[in-house]
């Protein structure tokens, strides 16, 4: 991966990261790694750490996170459907 590349991912998992609401311990714990590590595989500018794997592992986790909250989201519409419609 080019250095640039490599921080467009950096930048991306952090953006997806913090729409979520997620922190980087969340982050961290999910993947399996200590709080410090994933700060610096989001903010380590000069340093090629995210590998393919890495990259996979962690887009894998903000998928289930996403889902997760998009889930959510459906669940509450629908509760709130429920209530309106009751006489």
């Amino acid at each position: 991966m080019k250095p640039d590349s490599q921080a467009d991912i950096r930048a991306a998992f952090r953006r997806r990261r913090e729409r979520l609401g997620l922190r980087q311990e969340d982050m961290a714990d999910a993947i399996g790694v200590a709080r410090l590590v994933y700060a610096r595989i989001e903010g380590a500018p000069r340093r090629k750490i995210i590998t393919p794997a890495l990259a996979e592992t962690i887009d894998l986790v903000l998928r289930r996170y996403e889902a997760k909250r998009w889930a959510q989201m459906a669940f509450d519409i629908g509760e709130h459907g429920k209530s309106e419609s009751k006489p």
